[in-house]
């Protein structure tokens, strides 16, 4: 694993721009994106689980939280809203939270699968509050280790 710094911009309508496609922002936001780069190797229809760590609830948890999994082409794979009990993954996908930590398992990994993976993590229900991107998994075809 190493530690990438991801640079965006934010250019009217006001998207930034990231490796997984343009996610929309409220003019006045602040977005860091700082993001650990793991490398998965999985045999399509073999199951793996994409880790996700931020510092917001290393001391106490936090009672407003969101997390979204996104997946290659920027498509939204789990939804979890902490304070509303709120939890929705797309079929054959499964969110595993812990204070500090959330998880995406794919349980039968398909060829649409492979590419890029980001964990965000907002301390609200929006994520137009203030994001915080603490994770990026490259999921490729090969053997299944994780890096």
């Amino acid at each position: 694993m190493f530690l990438q710094v991801l640079l965006v911009e934010v250019v009217p309508p006001f998207c930034l721009h990231t490796p997984v496609g343009n996610l929309p922002v409220k003019r006045g936001t602040r977005v860091l994106f700082v993001a650990a780069v793991v490398r998965v190797f999985c045999q399509p229809g073999h199951g793996v689980t994409l880790p996700c760590f931020y510092p917001y609830e290393d001391r106490s948890a936090l009672p407003q939280l969101s997390v979204q999994w996104r997946g290659p082409g920027n498509q939204l794979l789990c939804h979890y809203i902490k304070h509303k009990g709120f939890q929705r993954c797309s079929e054959g996908y499964h969110m595993t939270y812990r204070p500090g930590s959330i998880t995406l398992t794919i349980q039968q990994v398909r060829l649409q699968d492979y590419g890029p993976h980001v964990c965000s993590v907002s301390k609200r229900d929006e994520f137009l509050d203030y994001n915080d991107t603490t994770a990026t998994n490259e999921l490729s075809h090969q053997g299944c280790n994780l890096f």
